[in-house]
């Protein structure tokens, strides 16, 4: 008997890192998963037209793209590549039908926050341009600095504020944003600008840095998902996972667990794990 996920949930092909689309695909199936997000290194591998056709053979709802692209704000000779790559990412969510195209904003090499923020508005605005063009939601991830590598935005509350400054939108992620001052009200607050909320676990046993499935770690999953569907967000909640935990596992394991874990809590302490 096929189990009956949350129909909010959608999971991220990075949370089977080093599988191939088809292999991703094969497991969906396998699992009853009907909507995903796509990592775009994974969909060029593939071949574009091929892995479009398959997606849409599957009938797989498609939330997100991720174009596996950021900037160097300190370069912007380098922002013409770029933008190229969101761009595409933005023609292949039309495609595909995805509601949402997801980026990290870019590394400022240790600029001073405000430094950073006037290059990034700059670096995505034609970025922007075409997502409005599309009808694609372009959305800012907002990273904990140790991944300062891909991302100068380090807490949801300066990434809501330059989302509102500039017209687009946010993808909180637990596993980045569970440390901040009111978090829960950060996301109630900003609810109608988000776009796609990511959901992993940590634990603290040591450098906290790799995630775990959703469950098996020390994260107030509950009360985070709680203030976003309390302020009327209604999903996606998109399931990224992946580290050494999630290698040992398996994907296929730590997904479908995944998927339990988070359907009991989507439904509240009364109600059964699957249907």
């Amino acid at each position: 008997m096929e189990e009956r996920w949350d129909p909010r949930l959608c999971v991220n092909s990075l949370s089977s890192q080093h599988w191939t689309l088809w292999e991703d695909l094969e497991c969906y199936e396998r699992l009853g998963i009907h909507r995903i997000s796509l990592f775009m290194p994974k969909l060029l591998k593939a071949g574009l037209d091929r892995a479009e056709a398959e997606i849409e053979g599957r009938a797989l709802r498609v939330d997100g793209i991720l174009p596996g692209s950021s900037f160097d704000l300190l370069d912007e000779g380098s922002w013409s590549r770029t933008q190229d790559a969101l761009v595409m990412g933005i023609e292949v969510a039309q495609r595909v039908g995805a509601t949402t195209v997801q980026t990290p904003g870019g590394s400022a090499g240790g600029s001073p926050y405000e430094e950073a923020a006037d290059r990034f508005a700059r670096a995505i605005a034609p970025v922007a341009a075409a997502a409005g063009s599309a009808g694609v939601r372009l959305a800012l991830e907002p990273t904990r600095p140790q991944f300062a590598h891909i991302g100068f935005v380090h807490t949801l509350r300066d990434a809501l504020a330059l989302a509102t400054e500039l017209g687009i939108w946010v993808v909180p992620d637990t596993a980045h944003s569970w440390w901040e001052a009111d978090v829960a009200g950060l996301l109630t607050q900003g609810a109608s600008r988000i776009a796609v909320m990511q959901v992993a676990d940590l634990a603290f046993r040591a450098p906290v840095l790799e995630r775990l499935v959703p469950g098996d770690g020390a994260l107030p999953l509950g009360q985070l998902l709680d203030a976003t569907l309390a302020a009327g967000f209604s999903g996606p909640f998109e399931l990224e996972i992946l580290g050494s935990a999630i290698e040992s596992e398996g994907y296929e394991s730590a997904i479908r667990r995944s998927f339990s874990y988070l359907t009991a809590l989507l439904a509240g302490p009364d109600q059964p794990l699957v249907g």
